[in-house]
């Protein structure tokens, strides 16, 4: 049975694609570790844990859309952040002047500017994304700090 403590440290986190593929694809899947999904989907639905909408449309573009993508986007639609908000927008402009690598993907840097422009942790295993969150002073964390700071065990 999972315990979870009810005060994490921040009010919501912001989750990029590849914490979910993480989760749901290479070591959590829900048919496996219920209890998990059990804290996850109403982490979601309560706005805990967010994402952005391209992030939903990453979610979307695999070559076989499982079951359990469908359910974190349909957990995630009424949260999810939206790269037209002009203060996401303002924060992509000022990644527009900063030393990034290529390999930083145009999602990643919308995901980087949104988490800035709203203040929130950003839960991603990316290497090259979590390498340039301090641009924008945005905290980097994987989905186990993520787990530890919102107080989730699974005993």
């Amino acid at each position: 049975m999972a315990v979870v403590n009810p005060t994490p440290l921040a009010t919501r986190y912001l989750f990029d694609a590849n914490a979910f593929v993480d989760l749901g694809e290479r070591y959590y899947p829900d048919d496996i570790f219920g209890c998990l999904w059990g804290l996850m989907l109403p982490a979601l639905g309560s706005g805990l844990a967010v994402t952005s909408k391209m992030v939903l449309g990453e979610l979307s573009k695999a070559p076989v859309v499982q079951p359990w993508r469908l359910t974190v986007q349909a957990a995630c639609k009424a949260q999810a952040l939206d790269e037209a908000d002009a203060d996401i927008q303002a924060e992509f402009k000022k990644l527009a002047g900063a030393a990034i690598p290529k390999k930083v993907g145009t999602v990643d840097r919308w995901i980087l500017s949104a988490a800035s422009a709203r203040k929130l942790p950003l839960v991603t295993r990316d290497g090259p994304l979590t390498a340039i969150c301090g641009v924008l002073s945005v905290r980097p964390l994987d989905p186990t700090g993520f787990f530890r700071e919102v107080g989730w065990t699974f005993p």
